[in-house]
This record gives C-alpha cells, structure tokens and sequence, in this order.
C-alpha cells in the first residue's frame, strides 16, 4: 500500500512526521509525494523535491530506510502557445505556467534526481494530455506529452529521446 499522495507546500513533511507519532510504521509499503518543482524550477527551494527529500529523512528516522518514495504526481502547467479558448470558468495558476521547454527541464531535472537517490520507487508525470485550453487556467494545461489538439509537445521528444 502506496500512503499518502503529498502534495508540496501542503504540510506533507508534517503530515508523514504525525503519521508516524500515529503509529503508521509498518501499515504501508511505500510513501507517495507529488515532487512538483514549477514554476522555479528544481533549483529554486524550497520545493516539491526538497520535502521528498525532507521526508526520507523522516522515513529512515523513523526505520524504514528500506522503504521507497513513490512519485505519483509530477510535472509542470504549460503556457498555451494558441492563447487558448477558455474551455474552463475556473482561472488560477495562470502566473505559475511555464514554457514547453521549462517543463520538460523540470521533468527531466526530478527524474534524474529520483534516480540519483537510491529511493524513489515508480514515477507517474501528470498528465499525457492537456484536458482544456484555458489560458487562464494552469489545469488545463498540464500535459506533458501533448496538446489539447493532440499536438506533440517538447517534453514528447525530451522523454523519447
């Protein structure tokens, strides 16, 4: 059982800190963290990375070096090259989008640190698809691999590569 889905700036360090004080040592096989770094990117801290890291610590202070962190949710809110049409009334994040190239840099940035860390188990990047075209919306835009026309996007070819 993957525990948790944590989601940076969201309190996930203390969150996994009380769920030990709660006694969930061994009622789970790994952690799950959604390391997003956008829109600063890996180096700008802190970050989504920075609590994965944050929360190895808590793990192995806690014994269970043994188990992986499991990136369930990664990935970063593209800029509409099109301006989009606005297909969703919900707009917010539109200053935290970036550009094609950044979110591929930031994919490839976190994947090779999980891969670096000796303790990151699967990684899932959110989403393949951008699901709207709202400009104004970052939601809409997250597809890593293409567009909401099914046009390839640059972190296609980045991931292919």
């Amino acid at each position: 059982m993957v525990a948790a889905g944590l989601s940076p700036a969201a309190g996930a360090v203390d969150f996994v800190t009380k769920m030990y004080a709660a006694g969930a040592k061994g009622h789970f096989d790994a952690a799950g963290m959604h390391p997003y770094v956008f829109p600063k990117g890996i180096a700008s801290t802190p970050n989504g990375w920075t609590e994965t890291q944050q929360i190895r610590a808590v793990m192995v202070a806690n014994g269970d070096s043994a188990k992986t962190i499991w990136l369930t949710e990664m990935g970063a809110p593209t800029i509409p090259s099109s301006g989009g049409s606005g297909t969703s009334s919900l707009g917010f994040g539109a200053g935290e989008m970036v550009t094609q190239q950044q979110q591929a840099t930031q994919i490839v940035d976190v994947l090779g640190a999980a891969a670096r860390s000796g303790y990151c188990g699967p990684a899932f990047i959110y989403s393949v698809r951008d699901s709207g075209t709202a400009a104004n919306n970052r939601e809409d835009n997250f597809g890593a691999l293409l567009t909401h026309d099914w046009q390839p996007k640059v972190a296609a070819s980045v991931l292919a590569g």
